[in-house]
């Protein structure tokens, strides 16, 4: 039990380590391939397509592109960019703060405390998402599947309206074999008591 659990604990901290080190590599690797095209190189045109793709190994090591080749850790990516928002309101609201340091007025105060509701509500929406992975959440939005009750209702039947689900019954138990009806038409489930009419049966043809 220990060892399986363990297992993926050491594969994501050896994954981090090549996160970390990925891009100082591909730098040095770029390094070395200018290098290579002006130490090795006799033809122009070869030290030029080998530096230029040296320069790009570069950049791709400055800016820290080569991590999105690896796949991503993260589970919580929905959590994730809530905290950005808050740091982003955390920002607004030391700007809201100093402006009415600078000039208390009623606008700046509702301003301040514009920002400061919107903090709180994001505190409430990053305890909401807190622990729920990307994939629960898409379970969680995901609509209602289809079950079958006992008479047959399924989630598309309770979003239809009372009079649609009234012909639907009406409908079924007029043109269901006699056999089948387990309870007479007055007694038969409804949509709604106010939606039932007396109807006639269809003459079949």
């Amino acid at each position: 039990m220990s060892t399986v659990s363990m297992a993926p604990a050491s594969s994501s901290r050896r994954l981090r380590r090549w996160r970390r080190r990925l891009d100082p590599c591909v730098s040095v690797l770029g390094i070395l391939v200018i290098l290579g095209a002006v130490l090795f190189s006799q033809e122009l045109r070869t030290q030029i397509l080998v530096t230029t793709c040296g320069i790009v190994l570069m950049e791709v090591g400055v800016w820290r592109l080569a991590q999105r080749l690896l796949p991503s850790e993260r589970q919580y990516n929905a959590l994730r960019a809530e905290v950005d928002r808050f740091l982003q309101l955390v920002r607004h609201l030391n700007t809201a703060a100093l402006a009415r340091k600078a000039h208390d007025a009623p606008e700046t105060r509702q301003a301040f405390a514009q920002v400061y509701q919107e903090m709180q509500q994001a505190v409430t929406r990053m305890a909401t998402l807190a622990g729920k992975t990307d994939a629960e959440l898409a379970a969680e939005k995901a609509p209602e599947p289809l079950r079958r009750g006992e008479s047959g209702r399924s989630g598309l039947y309770r979003r239809l309206s009372p009079k649609t689900r009234y012909g639907l019954v009406s409908f079924n138990y007029w043109w269901s074999p006699p056999s089948s009806r387990s309870l007479p038409y007055s007694q038969y489930p409804m949509s709604s008591p106010s939606t039932r009419k007396a109807v006639s049966p269809p003459s079949r043809l």
